[in-house]
């Protein structure tokens, strides 16, 4: 039941990607909890970005910048796939494929926005 919960779990976080962009995105941070049985004890698998390799203090410092700028310098690699990928492999009893059959119907075919992302989308038209 644990694994299947799993599933349930990487399946919604894949689903909220498509259908819930104004809140987070595959290309953010996640982090799931997982219990297997097998173990008795919650496994948290964090998906949260990374910055590269070059990303050190002196460089922002040499470029007179902070973590808190917006742009690519502050910019971490997205670790929500990332998260959902590792807990398929460890604990996976689905395939990718089939995990993600609802998002990507979901992106195919479109999905009825929340009413709040709708009425931001009105209000706000030069956004779309």
């Amino acid at each position: 039941m644990a694994a299947m919960r799993s599933m349930r779990e990487v399946a919604a976080l894949l689903v909220g990607g498509v259908v819930e962009q104004d809140l987070y995105s595959l290309g953010g941070e996640a982090l799931v909890l997982v219990y297997p049985r097998s173990t008795g004890k919650v496994i948290s698998v964090v998906g949260q970005g990374w910055a590269p390799a070059g990303a050190t203090i002196e460089y922002y410092a040499e470029r007179g910048k902070d973590l808190d700028g917006e742009g690519l310098d502050p910019a971490v690699i997205p670790g929500a796939l990332h998260a959902a990928l590792t807990v398929l492999e460890q604990w996976g009893t689905m395939s990718f494929e089939q995990v993600a059959a609802r998002a990507i119907e979901y992106a195919e075919q479109g999905f009825p926005l929340r009413p709040r992302t709708a009425a931001a989308h009105h209000a706000q038209p030069e956004i779309l």
